[in-house]
């Protein structure tokens, strides 16, 4: 089988190799040309996969190593019978790792213990319900909204409107959808804006256009206090330069950017592919998580953010990121330059904690580290 792999994807090229023969190429250069007699494509977000890249393909099938969808359309997909994998939630724990050592790093500059706060999180699924798990056991005050799970979940919802006025902490991971039962795309807009209290902290790691960038950039000129961490933008790459200059925090979309959820990514859309096509191969493939562990011990008589920095910074200090993506948009004008050459992070889970202590080491490992 004739393969296309986008280059930037860890691991698609060892992987797919096994299974036929495999072309590495730019996303940017994924094209109906390119694709006229390939068997296989494997993509990220970046490959808008429409009418114009399937025209007169005979593609059997498409992976996209993404939990979001909104760059595929799916009836073009149906027409042409052409299967669909996606790599639903293999960057659920990466983003809500993401999260919590955003809101630490904001804890820590204002001055305030996360305890001591409420935080909202907007959309209950893979990524919303990982990251309510690892504040529910650190033992964080939480209030979940979610319409798409109004009548088939135990979770206590409340109103988008209560939770904004009452939350702290707004931290958003809706899909993007513009139309349908429940619209998301400027979820975030006029009318919501104006109900956010004073000193308001608001994440988006979902999709840029679940804010509404413009109004959000108007309403902080004219004197709204609210604190911004942005890792998805309107108008990706061309992001607006006078928001980046008002954020805490402003990454290039790399909240899911860790080696464990791109490994996990690649993994799940092989399986699929293997198993559509029924290839036989044995399961040697599939042991490729990386298997370094650094070792810390945890010598204290409870949990606290100050030890939860601590090690989340050994793997990963948030405001380099944040440095990087000024420089690079203000001197280059490249926020694709920044995705491309990232290092991937590792997870929490490559630190393997220590102590004397049982109930820290259960807690630590109940929020994602690893415990020996």
């Amino acid at each position: 089988m004739k393969i296309v792999i986008d280059e930037e994807i860890p691991y698609g090229k060892l992987l797919f190799n096994l299974i036929g023969q495999v072309n590495l190429i730019s996303s940017t250069k994924i094209s109906s040309k390119i694709l006229r007699n390939v068997d296989i494509l494997i993509i990220r977000s970046v490959t808008q996969v429409n009418q114009k890249l399937l025209k007169n393909s005979k593609l059997k099938f498409i992976g996209s190593v993404t939990s979001g969808t909104d760059h595929i359309n799916f009836s073009i997909l149906k027409n042409m019978k052409i299967k669909l994998s996606v790599a639903n939630g293999c960057n659920a724990n990466a983003v809500a790792e993401y999260v919590f050592a955003a809101i630490l790093y904001v804890a820590k500059i204002n001055n305030f213990f996360l305890n001591d706060k409420v935080i909202g999180i907007i959309g209950v699924g893979n990524i919303g319900s990982c990251l309510y798990h690892k504040l529910n056991t650190y033992g964080v005050k939480t209030m979940l909204c979610d319409p798409f799970l109004e009548e088939k979940t135990n979770y206590n919802l409340v109103s988008l409107e209560k939770l904004i006025t009452k939350s702290n902490i707004i931290t958003l991971h809706t899909p993007l959808n513009k139309y349908g039962k429940y619209p998301t795309w400027h979820l975030i807009n006029k009318d919501i804006i104006d109900i956010i209290p004073t000193n308001s902290i608001i994440i988006n790691t979902a999709r840029g256009s679940i804010i509404d960038n413009e109004f959000l950039l108007k309403a902080i000129n004219n004197g709204k206090l609210i604190h911004i961490i942005l890792d998805v933008w309107e108008n990706e790459p061309n992001i607006s330069i006078q928001l980046l200059d008002k954020v805490i925090i402003g990454t290039p979309h790399i909240a899911g950017y860790t080696l464990n959820s791109k490994i996990k990514g690649i993994i799940k859309v092989f399986s699929d592919c293997i198993n559509f096509f029924n290839l036989n191969l044995d399961n040697s493939w599939y042991k490729l998580l990386p298997a370094n562990v650094i070792k810390y011990n945890v010598n204290c008589t409870s949990l606290n953010d100050d030890i939860l920095r601590l090690l989340i910074n050994t793997l990963y200090n948030i405001k380099n990121d944040d440095i990087k993506l000024r420089n690079t948009v203000k001197n280059f004008g490249n926020f694709n330059l920044l995705r491309k050459n990232y290092k991937y992070r590792d997870e929490w889970s490559t630190i393997n904690i220590t102590s004397n202590n049982i109930a820290i080491l259960k807690k630590l490992f109940n929020i994602g580290f690893t415990i020996k």
